[in-house]
């Protein structure tokens, strides 16, 4: 609900409609990284995981830990790429591509290692 209230005042007074959105995306990734540190924290606190490779959650942790930290880092400094010129902006754009690529394949395998419902036999 903050953020949604955040989101609308920067558009309305901050950013406007005519530019990328820069700030919440910053806010936005800011808090997932957070997130996603604090969850990787309270799995080293608590040690109930023993093959921590064949947990999804930390996968699919892992995956947006990857994703927002690197938004973080390109979406604060895209206005003075942006300026550089295209060759730098294009840039930008395959490195989003990248943490975006792992991203989804962070999921795959944490959605791959969940486990399956045993089929029930009715006789």
């Amino acid at each position: 609900m903050v953020f949604t209230l955040f989101k609308i005042a920067d558009i309305l007074w901050i950013t406007g409609i005519s530019k990328m959105d820069t700030i919440a995306i910053t806010v936005s990734s800011f808090f997932f990284t957070s997130s996603s540190l604090l969850f990787y924290w309270q799995i080293l606190q608590r040690m109930e995981v023993e093959a921590i490779e064949r947990y999804p959650l930390f996968w699919i942790n892992s995956g947006i830990l990857c994703y927002f930290a690197g938004n973080l880092i390109t979406f604060m400094f895209i206005n003075y790429i942006a300026k550089q010129g295209y060759e730098y902006f294009v840039t930008h754009w395959l490195l989003h591509n990248f943490f975006s690529l792992f991203k989804y394949l962070a999921f795959s395998i944490g959605l791959w290692l969940l486990p399956r419902p045993q089929p029930i036999s009715l006789s």
